[in-house]
């Protein structure tokens, strides 16, 4: 074999491993695929291979990075034709090693029968779940019979998941300390003067509740505001600039540090990235189909992380804010779970940075 015939061999394999090491991050929001996203960034990092990552179409566009091995399974006419979709697309990849994101069973309980017909490594990135959806899918008993490794990436009930192999882990997150911006060049991409409060109203909500969601943080600011305080919108729906009014900006965390208070819902990412970077937070949850944002709230709730119900409820924890006005300018200091998360994947798949050279 000459020199041409065994790099084109070692780059042959080098695809093969990538697709044979599969993230299942399929469902209807976008914490899915960020952690699948921050996890393959981890691992690329220390191994230099992308693993393939199964995702929806929605929020796709946070996984056009060129560094990236991804399959977009579009949504079909109906359930069992999307459900073939996916089963026919873990098929066809053949993996090895799956980590599944969130939901044990699948978007509609097909990993059952994927896990029944074939054999590999299996990991489940563990959040918050419905507690009623736990106890309908017999959840519990599913992930003892079938997952070789549970990684808890938030606090999770202590009668959920129980598992021999379980480890907790910090959040999974977009941005490790020294990826987030400071203050100062925040403010600057985000084009807003130093002297303004910054509230950014973020949500990944369908266009119509988003907007909505953004009207009424704005008309509950403009009555406890004044020309100091300045708003800024985030969904995947605005513009790409950061400075622009509404932006779909990716990742918002490492501009965090510019904004002196968040409004949102109580999704994961919000959620932990809000405390990483101590940014006072106020969270009215929405209920989901399997996300748990009430007992997640609940769970987190501080004098910086606030839950409101309405539109009144925040208007208080505005004038309570926006009469402290202190800002806090200490560099991060928290840990990103996304390293540990790919450590451990990486112990489970046995593989190592040797496998490819």
């Amino acid at each position: 074999m000459n020199s041409s015939q065994g790099a084109t061999a070692a780059i042959s394999t080098k695809a093969a491993k990538e697709a044979s090491f599969v993230f299942y991050a399929l469902g209807g929001g976008m914490g899915h695929i960020v952690r699948a996203v921050s996890i393959a960034r981890a691992i690329r990092k220390r191994l230099g291979i992308d693993p393939t990552i199964i995702a929806s179409s929605a929020f796709s566009f946070l996984l056009k990075k060129k560094y990236f091995r991804f399959e977009i399974i579009e949504p079909g006419g109906d359930g069992d034709l999307y459900r073939e979709k996916i089963l026919n697309k873990l098929r066809e990849l053949a993996p090895t090693l799956l980590v599944v994101d969130a939901l044990p069973m699948g978007l509609m309980g097909e990993l059952g029968r994927f896990f029944s017909a074939y054999r590999c490594r299996k990991a489940l990135i563990a959040r918050r779940l419905r507690r009623d959806y736990c106890r309908a899918g017999v959840i519990g008993q599913f992930v003892r019979a079938n997952y070789d490794l549970v990684i808890k990436a938030e606090k999770i009930p202590d009668d959920e998941f129980i598992h021999s192999n379980a480890i907790e882990i910090p959040p999974v997150l977009p941005c490790s300390g020294n990826e987030i911006l400071s203050r100062t060049e925040a403010r600057r991409r985000l084009a807003v003067p130093k002297n303004k409060f910054l509230v950014m109203a973020i949500s990944t909500l369908n266009p119509s509740d988003t907007d909505k969601f953004f009207e009424m943080t704005y008309d509950t600011l403009m009555k406890v505001g004044n020309r100091e305080v300045a708003i800024k919108f985030a969904s995947p729906y605005g513009d790409k600039s950061p400075s622009s009014a509404h932006t779909s900006y990716f990742p918002l965390m490492k501009l965090m540090r510019g904004v002196d208070m968040v409004v949102g819902h109580g999704g994961y990412h919000l959620i932990h990235e809000t405390r990483a970077l101590d940014v006072p937070f106020a969270a009215i949850p929405i209920k989901k189909l399997y996300d748990d944002q009430e007992s997640r709230v609940a769970a987190y709730s501080s004098e910086t992380l606030m839950p409101f119900k309405s539109a009144i409820e925040l208007e208080n924890i505005f004038k309570r804010f926006l009469g402290k006005r202190k800002i806090k300018r200490t560099k991060p200091r928290f840990v990103n779970g996304a390293i540990e998360a790919a450590n451990e994947i990486l112990t489970l798949s046995k593989l190592s940075q040797v496998d490819f050279n």
